[in-house]
């Protein structure tokens, strides 16, 4: 065995020369995301496999152990050489960071010389090793042996803010910027640092294409699309029947039991993008009454995704179960499948209300929410989306502690303030109202709503299907309706506040994001 941590020259040249043509992807991927112009440094660039994939007019500096042209400048990074001397807007590590002796270091030194972030890993956990893979890995040079979370937070302790996370067949990709150690004039650069709280989010309408693509192939589903930018163009709605499709196209490609655990899981991964440290999902049991295995079943492996959230990312995620107004039988068979299990257990915090409004009302389902609510779930209904004062009423009458929507309750002055009086949360979804038709981006009454006093949060209810986020939820009030980060910042709190997290979890949570909203005083 070679010595530890020294870079054994031979084995990286026949390496570095076949790696980038086997995993081409990975270069692919950064050829799409590295934006027009760009001045880039590819560290450990082998082949220079990356060169043929970047944009015509981005400047390409190489770097590696050995110079494969004139270009081309050498660097040992493990013996702590750097190319300095330059500032670039990229820097690139395809395939190389888990052969770093010391990648603390070279990912600070990269912050040095550009503000953007391209590296590609293996995640693997040392302990999941079988003992040969081991040997054969540190006879590689393996030095790295992390699971995805670790790799994370490692980027991010140097410095850089992952605010997209790939999954290729061998690889994970993230990508990052340089975090702002002070505060900025714009607020909306600032958005992507701040810790945040979802309350309103769906778990079949957060199901990325890639996803979606990678589940119709595991499981021989007929998609309507082949490539994740014909599912986006596709994704345009008059109103909320043009909405049901699309999220049914999720519902049919989770079809095994590991499908809920990936999707889970991804979940996750969006939440590290976003910056959301706490966030209660939405799933629609009923939905997937016609599959071969138990509803214990389904909500186990969801927990198992959540479970790993929870471990690599310091992430955490509760369940709202919804039951939909127009299918009350079906709705009503989910309800005593799901009341038979030890919800507590699951992480499951509350029984929502979703569907069309107008002419479904509550009634048939009404005893669910009474004995929902004698167990201890918090009742959290849709309302006052499409509906108007009598959906809303017919949501405080079954003693609603939140309203997914409710901005219709502008419209009824009286019905605002007994909101506010009772403090009935309206958990507010910019994007999707506007995605579906029901206001224009300046008719939005969010800031009324705001002003006048209601407890309330911002989220992205759906955010692939109305190709929203978090991050852009925040921007959008910042920029269309006169909102400052002071608002946000008490919104969020609110949003905290009114969760179903547990007091312990509250008060975790609560530290953490006055740790990090603490920069903006």
């Amino acid at each position: 065995m070679r010595e530890l941590y020294q870079t054994d020259h031979k084995r990286w040249r026949e390496m570095s020369t076949s790696w980038g043509e086997r995993f081409p992807e990975r270069s692919k991927l950064a050829g799409q995301v590295i934006p027009n112009g760009s001045r880039v440094l590819d560290l450990g660039a082998g082949t220079m496999v990356l060169k043929r994939y970047l944009k015509e007019d981005c400047i390409y500096q190489p770097c590696d152990l050995y110079s494969r042209d004139s270009n081309c400048l050498e660097a040992d990074l493990n013996k702590r050489e750097f190319p300095e001397g330059k500032k670039y807007d990229w820097v690139t590590l395809i395939g190389l960071f888990q052969f770093l002796k010391e990648p603390e270091w070279v990912l600070n030194k990269c912050r040095d010389v550009a503000s953007h972030l391209y590296v590609t890993f293996s995640p693997r956990l040392r302990m999941e090793l079988k003992d040969e893979e081991k040997v054969w890995r540190e006879g590689e040079g393996w030095f790295n042996h992390h699971n995805l979370g670790e790799y994370i937070q490692l980027v991010e302790r140097c410095g850089w803010k992952v605010e997209k996370i790939a999954k290729l067949p061998a690889n994970v990709v993230l990508v990052a910027s340089q975090k702002m150690s002070t505060r900025t004039d714009d607020p909306l650069n600032e958005v992507k640092n701040l810790a945040k709280v979802e309350l309103h989010r769906h778990l079949e309408g957060s199901l990325r294409p890639e996803m979606l693509l990678g589940l119709a192939q595991k499981n021989r589903i007929n998609l309507p699309f082949r490539q994740p930018e014909d599912w986006k163009a596709k994704l345009r709605f008059n109103s909320f029947e043009d909405f049901i499709p699309p999220f049914l196209v999720g519902v049919k490609c989770l079809r095994e039991l590991d499908d809920f655990e990936a999707v889970a899981y991804d979940l996750g991964l969006q939440m590290v993008e976003e910056n959301i440290l706490y966030a209660e999902v939405t799933f629609t049991a009923q939905f997937y009454l016609g599959r071969p295995f138990p509803m214990i079943e389904i909500l186990r492996a969801l927990n198992r995704g959540r479970e790993k959230v929870r471990l690599e990312f310091g992430r955490h995620i509760n369940w709202v179960i919804d039951l939909v107004r127009n299918r009350p039988k079906l709705a009503r068979e989910a309800f005593d499948s799901i009341m038979a299990l030890d919800l507590e257990s699951l992480g499951v915090v509350g029984l929502g209300l979703g569907g069309p409004e107008i002419g479904f009302p509550v009634d048939p389902l009404r005893d669910c929410f009474v004995e929902a609510s004698r167990r201890g779930l918090a009742i959290l209904p849709h309302a006052g989306e499409s509906g108007g004062a009598s959906s809303i009423r017919e949501a405080i009458n079954l003693g609603a502690k939140r309203l997914g929507h409710g901005v219709q309750a502008h419209l009824h002055p009286e019905l605002l303030r007994e909101l506010i009086e009772k403090e009935i949360h309206l958990e507010v979804c910019i994007g999707s109202n506007v995605a579906l038709k029901l206001f224009s981006e300046k008719e939005h009454p969010v800031r009324e709503l705001f002003d006048s006093g209601c407890r309330m949060s911002l989220n992205s209810d759906d955010p692939v299907l109305f190709q929203s986020d978090m991050n852009k939820e925040w921007r959008r009030a910042i920029e269309h309706h006169h909102f400052e980060l002071k608002d946000l910042r008490k919104l969020n709190q609110m949003a905290l506040e009114d969760s179903m997290a547990s007091p312990s979890l509250k008060r975790e949570l609560s530290l953490a994001l006055s740790e990090n909203w603490k920069e903006l005083d």
